[in-house]
Order: structure tokens, then sequence, then C-alpha cells
């Protein structure tokens, strides 16, 4: 799962004034990320009970600053994963990513729903080459949603790294179709299914 953090000025300040005689021989990095993430694993077996399929689904739409730049990230990621536990072989495995133009991806900061309509030029692991995978998806979000704060020291000679994340989860029910045009790599009800709003950082000084 992809890190996302809040960096706070206090942090910053802190360790800059820790070391005031040495301020030359220190240096600061920061990184920090607010992502809105909708995601979803399937997981079933063809009517013959050998093929068993499973099917990662990741979008993003989020903001990384690092190096006094911002960039905007929207992208998908797939993952499919067919075997046969008959035969012990494979019989299907392609990845890919693609970013994701305006209106592509949608998803509301209070995790109520979210939709990604978008194909992808997949890798062909097993046959080489690439496949069109077109994806179709719409989440709805169940349940209460989730708050978890977390920040995280570590100190050593020479270096500290801060850590914090601050982040909303939400459970989702998904309606989707993930196909090749042939094959339905989406068929029944997910393993999983979620929606997060997250925000992460980190500070690290070396000294």
């Amino acid at each position: 799962m992809r890190r996302l953090v809040v960096v706070t000025v206090l942090m910053i300040l802190a360790l800059g004034s820790a070391t005031p005689a040495r301020a030359s021989s220190v240096t600061v990095s920061r990184f920090y990320e607010a992502s809105l993430v909708a995601d979803a694993l399937f997981d079933g077996f063809d009517a013959s009970g050998c093929v068993e399929t499973s099917t990662d689904v990741f979008a993003i739409d989020g903001r990384i600053a690092l190096g006094g730049s911002i960039n905007r990230v929207r992208e998908v990621d797939l993952f499919i994963d067919a075997y046969d536990t008959c035969s012990g072989t494979d019989v299907f495995v392609a990845s890919g990513q693609a970013a994701l133009g305006p209106g592509a991806f949608h998803i509301d900061t209070r995790l109520t729903s979210a939709s990604l309509h978008a194909t992808i030029t997949a890798d062909d692991v097993i046959n080489g080459g690439t496949v069109p995978i077109t994806i179709s998806a719409e989440w709805t979000g169940i349940g209460d949603v989730r708050r978890a704060v977390e920040t995280t020291h570590t100190v050593q000679p020479g270096f500290v790294l801060i850590e914090r994340i601050n982040g909303l989860f939400r459970t989702a029910t998904l309606t989707a179709s993930i196909s090749d045009g042939t094959t339905e790599f989406a068929g029944g009800d997910p393993v999983s299914a979620g929606l997060r709003n997250v925000k992460s950082g980190e500070v690290s000084v070396v000294h």
C-alpha cells in the first residue's frame, strides 16, 4: 500500500533548532502526498473449477510534493493472474498502468462513491505483446468512515526520520467490468473493495 504523510511545521522547526551550530552540515528532505484512492480485488474460479483468476485494480488521484515541486498523479494500475490449479499452469497473466485523463476517475472526499472508466494497454506476460483491457467500475461506500493517524520516529547516528499518516478509510461495494473483449476478469462480488482519503508525509534529517 502506498505511503501517504503530513509534515508539520513544528517538526521541521524542532529539527532545525536542535543543531543551530551545525546548520550548514544538516540536510533536511521533505515529502508530502495527499491522495484519494479506490481499489478492489476479485478472486474466483471458472465453471470447470480449475482456473482461478485474481484481479487487482487500483486508482489514485493525488498530489505529491518533493524537492520543492508539486506533481499531480492520476493513474490506474491493474494486475490479472489466471492459474489452472488442476494442471499447475499459468493461463493468463497481465499487468498494466495508465495515466488517467480528466473525468476518467471520480471520487469524493467523504468517500461516498467513486467511478472509474479507462482502457489500459496491459503487458501479456505469458504470450508476449500487449492487450487492451477496459475497466468500468462504480464504488459505493458503506458503513462507517474510519480514521487512522500514525506517527513514527526513527533515530540513528547522523540520521532522523519522522513519518506521519492521517487517513480516512471506508469499505465499499462495487459493480465492475474488467474485460479484454472476450473474457470478463471481474466476475462476481469482489473479495475486497475500499475507498481512502489519505495524507502522508515525512521529514528526514542527515547531519
